[in-house]
């Protein structure tokens, strides 16, 4: 016999429950069980055995048939997650497994038994796109891929400095709709790791070549009239502000900014520090003029030139240029950093 509720059919599970109810009793209908072809019910079975992996199936028809229908609402809705996330390019492609299962969510039981035609096509995309895909996501391959992609995320910056072609192997893969099959993640890693250490090489050559040019320009302070006849306490602060410079630089990463250290350090922080130091020159007099204050030759602009360089008389033009702009610099009261 079945029980209805409602004209809603109760579980056996629940039957036991809703006999002792008797508050429920008068919506309870009881009929004779129906009776189903038990060649689909099997069939039935074995697709939602292998669809979901489960080993606990209901044996009574319709307790299958409702198990079968939240399970495969429970798959579309996740797949539907995963693609509605779009965290990674290939999860589009089970739209159309989700297309496929909206077509056989929420049916009435006898359905499942009459009309249910998906079962070859939706075991088919299980073994080809959805068990693939969650492989990939629950394991190692996705974090290779989230790792490449956190590596160009972070060195944006740096990649321009690279030689021509240096992110096609990780980018090729990264937007590979096959990315999830096969060893497609084991070359990410091995295409991330050449990208890795390129950058490496390149962030470790532009950081030693600004790191020499400030620890030259500190040799050359250290040697200089202007450090030596500097008071204690301008000495200390020159010397902790360059160590500082330098700790700075040790500590980034980015082509650009190391770029950018190097030439502020020539430009602005050079000519200031030594400034510093002749201001603090324990020789002065308190009657004594204002030491001249000391700029960088980058920072002078001859007027008048501009445009290529292409012959003698340019040269001369342009020479000719910068000596006044160096002579109206020094009359204008200050000194000049090479």
């Amino acid at each position: 016999m079945a029980l209805n509720v409602d004209a809603t059919p109760v579980a056996r599970t629940e039957a036991a429950a809703l006999i002792r109810n008797t508050g429920k009793h008068q919506h309870v209908v009881v009929a004779p069980q129906k009776a189903y072809d038990p060649a689909q019910v099997a069939a039935f079975r074995r697709f939602c055995t292998d669809f979901f992996d489960e080993g606990a199936i209901p044996s009574d028809p319709t307790e299958l048939a409702r198990f079968g229908r939240d399970k495969l609402a429970s798959r579309r809705d996740e797949l539907q997650d995963l693609v509605c996330r779009g965290q990674y390019p290939f999860v589009d492609q089970l739209s159309g497994v989700v297309t496929l299962l909206e077509a056989v969510v929420g049916q009435p039981v006898d359905w499942y038994f009459s009309e249910f035609d998906k079962a070859d096509e939706l075991l088919e995309a299980k073994e080809d796109l959805i068990d693939p895909i969650k492989s990939f996501l629950n394991g190692q391959q996705a974090k290779i891929f989230d790792e490449a992609t956190k590596l160009l995320n972070a060195n944006t910056g740096n990649l321009g400095y690279l030689p021509a072609g240096s992110t096609d192997a990780v980018n090729a893969l990264l937007t590979d709709a096959n990315a999830f099959r096969g060893n497609k993640m084991n070359q990410l890693k091995a295409a991330a790791d050449t990208l890795q250490g390129l950058i490496d090489d390149v962030v470790r050559a532009q950081r030693s070549d600004k790191t020499d040019a400030i620890q030259g320009r500190k040799s050359e302070i250290l040697e200089s009239a202007y450090y030596t006849g500097a008071t204690p306490a301008a000495q200390e602060n020159v010397v902790s502000r360059i160590d500082q410079i330098l700790t700075d630089l040790i500590a980034e990463s980015q082509i650009a900014l190391i770029q950018q250290v190097g030439a502020t350090f020539e430009q602005d922080d050079y000519p200031k520090l030594l400034s510093q130091l002749s201001a603090s020159q324990r020789s002065r007099d308190e009657d004594d003029p204002p030491p001249k204050p000391i700029v960088s030759i980058k920072s002078i602009r001859p007027t008048g030139v501009s445009g290529v360089l292409e012959s003698e008389t340019d040269v001369d033009n342009y020479l000719g240029a910068l000596r006044s702009a160096l002579v109206a610099t020094l009359n204008d009261g200050k000194r000049i950093t090479l």
